[in-house]
């Protein structure tokens, strides 16, 4: 639906929210955020008035930020805020420097200052705000909101926020003041409980991200060779991408030469990757698509009978429980995202293998899985994940916060 503007037109249970996400797609990270747009498609889907503010970080030298870049800024925004502030379909991007090295403090301050100059040029109202990140968005809107403020942590690197000591403190002072917290899984609760204490467990309630399965039709494979492995995405080192290549190679040369090798997705490693395969003899059997568009994701899982994703730690992992939906059993660590998002249903849709597997290790297992196919259930598993993680569940939960934080 389109976006709601005069608030004498809205219904009178419909929400005005206004998300706060420095992950976002824009022209350079198309894929950047999209946890985030699923959940702002979901709610405008129920029809709730969203518009989303992305702050750009822009890094700056070592150092304040000069006072002549900052009046410069301020005077861009006043008199052409359209050139200052880009917008494009309820979403304003808006520049943010940040000096280099200037830790999680710093980048929050830094947020702060930019925030509250899109506040004093943007007149439009909203009831709430929806923070992503306690820190550094959170605490940077805090002090400006005149509303309630809702905050979802789903950040990978919040072990580092929180050992930080002013960051921690800040982290602490946020989750005090929000109206609801919510984190993505129970690793990331427990993370925050055990470096501010038990009081902050009674604070934060689990609303997972949004699976979308939309353009991921479930395809009953009338036979699993597990010979069609694909993997999505980023190519990065914390990702275990190094790791998946090199079982494949073992599985090719352990049990199935002619198994093929498909990564959705791109980053730092691709280049390894092309010279890993080449030096192995693989190079036609590893095929590196890059980047696709969300929509384009199912042909490629619907050409795949296996996938394979070996990450040792994710917060929710999305990737995985997409493979699910698509009807392939999935192999993956056990990393906690992986256990809280579908450990218990791991039975049903492929193998969920000890952090310190190895190459070797990983790929006999599989070759054991695909003996034994019989024990799956694949429908199963989309049943559950669409059950669990459908845009409309989350949503709804969504709104039950907004309405309960609403008064």
């Amino acid at each position: 639906m389109g976006l709601l503007t005069d608030p004498e037109q809205l219904p009178g249970d419909v929400v005005r929210a206004r998300f706060v996400s420095p992950w976002y797609p824009d022209y350079a990270l198309v894929h950047s955020g999209i946890f985030v747009v699923k959940q702002v498609e979901a709610l405008r889907d129920a029809g709730h008035d969203i518009t989303v503010d992305v702050p750009q970080i822009f890094p700056a030298p070592p150092g304040p930020i000069p006072r002549a870049v900052t009046e410069a800024m301020r005077a861009l925004a006043g008199k052409a805020p359209e050139a200052m502030f880009a917008s494009a379909d309820g979403t304003t991007y808006i520049p943010t420097p940040v000096p280099t090295r200037a830790g999680h403090m710093g980048r929050a301050e830094a947020m702060r200052e930019s925030l509250a100059l899109r506040r004093e040029i943007d007149e439009s109202g909203f009831d709430l705000i929806h923070a992503h990140l306690g820190m550094p968005t959170a605490w940077a809107v805090m002090e400006t909101r005149e509303v309630p403020l809702v905050v979802t942590e789903h950040q990978s690197t919040l072990g580092s926020v929180l050992a930080e000591p002013a960051a921690a403190a800040a982290y602490g002072d946020v989750l005090r003041r929000a109206g609801a917290f919510v984190c993505v899984s129970n690793h990331l609760r427990d993370l925050v409980v055990e470096t501010l204490g038990d009081w902050a467990g009674e604070r934060i309630e689990i609303v997972p991200n949004i699976v979308d399965l939309e353009h991921i039709p479930f395809k009953r494979r009338e036979k699993l060779d597990f010979s069609s492995w694909v993997y999505v995405g980023g190519l990065m080192a914390h990702k275990g991408v190094q790791l998946l290549v090199r079982t494949f190679a073992r599985y090719v040369k352990d049990h199935d030469p002619d198994a093929t090798l498909t990564l959705v997705g791109n980053g730092p490693l691709r280049r390894w990757v092309e010279i890993f395969a080449t030096s192995r003899g693989l190079g036609d059997s590893v095929m590196l698509t890059g980047s696709v568009p969300h929509e384009e994701l199912g042909a490629h899982l619907d050409r795949a009978d296996v996938m394979v994703h070996l990450s040792p730690a994710e917060t929710f992992g999305i990737a995985p429980l997409e493979g699910i939906g698509a009807g392939m059993p999935v192999v993956g660590l056990r990393n906690f995202g992986a256990v809280n998002a579908w450990g218990d249903i791991a039975h049903h849709c492929g193998l969920l293998l000890d952090l310190d597997s190895g190459p070797e290790e990983i790929a006999d297992a599989i070759a054991e899985l695909r003996g034994s196919p019989q024990r799956l259930d694949l429908a199963e598993g989309r049943r559950k994940v669409e059950e669990r993680y459908s845009g409309e569940v989350v949503a709804g939960r969504l709104i039950e916060i907004y309405q309960r934080v609403l008064g």
